[in-house]
């Protein structure tokens, strides 16, 4: 068994796992630096923080 490909197989996995996330966040407007402002066309029940094909939902109690 060669552990050198599976080490770096996983290493890699490692690394697009966390690039996936960061840009998954950042569709929501959550970065380094934070957490953006609401959009205007954000409502009571559904919040908008970078455009309007990215909206949160859900119940907030």
């Amino acid at each position: 068994m060669d552990k050198t490909k599976i080490k770096n197989f996983a290493v890699n996995a490692h690394k697009e796992l966390i690039d996936s996330v960061r840009q998954r966040l950042a569709n929501f407007g959550i970065d380094k630096t934070g957490i953006a402002d609401e959009l205007p066309i954000s409502t009571v029940a559904v919040k908008y923080y970078t455009n309007e094909h990215f909206p949160l939902k859900g119940e907030g109690d």
